[in-house]
């Protein structure tokens, strides 16, 4: 019998007053666990299963993971306000609440059941320090505090309730009189605790290199950051900040430099895939960075070369799926098994929505 006292208080990072009444205790659990777990608890307790039928009355039951992809342009270089998500179940795309305003190259994380999404760039390709907070119970977008520091094409991901913002660039077109405006890569990276109601963006230990269009992933209390375009080129350089100590060192680099490369950690592994390699072009190579041996070697590449990418994993941890530009209407995710290291082509269920961003978004799996 599964004890609904032993589950924790803080699986999403926010500390829990163990005094709540009962009754709000049940309904933080009922949003915070799968519904087949919910299923299973409601069973056994009566009180619980009231709770559970509450819930999902109101949409609160969480469900199988989701993939929310946010902004970007289209083929006409349109900048969006459109919020998307892809449900693995139905292998659908629908729209959610639009955006406040059009922006690309931004970043986003999920974080305490909601969606953050910061920084970008605007239609007139300025950098952005505005920072947005989804809620997919009301279906609305509100606005937290601002980033200390304007960012582009930055790395976002949330650990233990905390939002860290990492490299980017920051650019200003709009006021340049000539195609060299300022495109600064940046080093700096800052952090907001969510559940202090993003009150003020915290300043933390930069980069030993600044770097934009990198990869970023968590293992275990420390950051990966891969990659990325530096003053001196595309780089294969990664760094680890362990966020105990609050200091960043270094790990062997990637077997190829790349930017604009997705990044996605399964268990004690770290995989990359994608992006734009030293001579400029797209690739298709992947590699995996084993921690424990602090070690990378390739793996099978994708199905085709894509820049930007995204990776990610939803229900199954050891499927990861590659989210590149859309061309057509393509339909279709390039999916990575990775105990049979090898990529498969998934199809995405015909409806009368398809996904609008052609590149230029942000991704986060909610």
């Amino acid at each position: 019998m599964i004890s609904l006292f032993s589950l924790p208080f803080s699986t999403d990072g926010v500390h829990r007053d163990p005094s709540l009444p009962p009754s709000e205790l049940v309904l933080y659990v009922v949003t915070i666990i799968p519904a087949r777990t919910c299923k299973a608890v409601a069973r056994t307790c009566k009180v619980f299963a009231r709770a559970v039928a509450a819930a999902r009355a109101m949409h609160m039951i969480r469900e199988s993971p989701r993939l929310f992809v946010l902004g970007g342009f289209d083929e006409a270089d349109n900048t969006l306000t459109t919020a998307e998500v892809f449900n693995e179940e139905t292998r659908a795309w629908q729209p959610i609440c639009s955006l406040p305003d059009g922006l690309h190259y931004a970043a986003a994380t999920s974080v305490c059941g909601k969606v953050v999404l910061c920084g970008g760039l605007d239609s007139m390709n300025r950098s952005l320090r505005s920072v947005l907070c989804y809620d997919p119970v009301a279906d609305q977008w509100t606005m937290l505090a601002e980033l200390g520091t304007a960012r582009s094409s930055h790395g976002c991901i949330a650990v233990n309730g905390v939002v860290y913002a990492i490299g980017g660039t920051r650019d200003d077109y709009a006021d340049a009189d000539t195609e060299d405006a300022e495109d600064e890569s940046l080093s700096c990276m800052e952090a907001l605790q969510l559940s202090d109601m993003g009150t003020q963006w915290v300043e933390l230990p930069s980069m030993k290199t600044a770097r934009s269009f990198c990869g970023v992933a968590h293992v275990d209390g420390s950051i990966y950051v891969a990659g990325g375009g530096t003053a001196d080129g595309i780089t294969a350089s990664v760094e680890v900040y362990d966020i105990d100590a609050r200091e960043w060192g270094t790990v062997a680099a990637m077997n190829t430099a790349r930017s604009e490369c997705g990044m996605a950690a399964v268990g004690d592994r770290l995989f990359v895939a994608g992006g734009t390699s030293s001579t400029l072009e797209e690739t298709s190579s992947a590699e995996v960075f084993d921690i424990t041996m602090g070690q990378w070697h390739t793996v099978s590449c994708m199905l085709s070369p894509y820049s930007p990418v995204h990776l990610c994993s939803l229900t199954q941890p050891n499927m990861i799926y590659a989210l590149g530009p859309v061309i057509e209407s393509d339909e279709t995710f390039d999916v990575y098994s990775v105990e049979l290291d090898q990529w498969s082509e998934a199809s995405v269920c015909s409806t009368s929505y398809r996904r609008s961003a052609y590149t230029g978004i942000a991704v986060a799996v909610l």
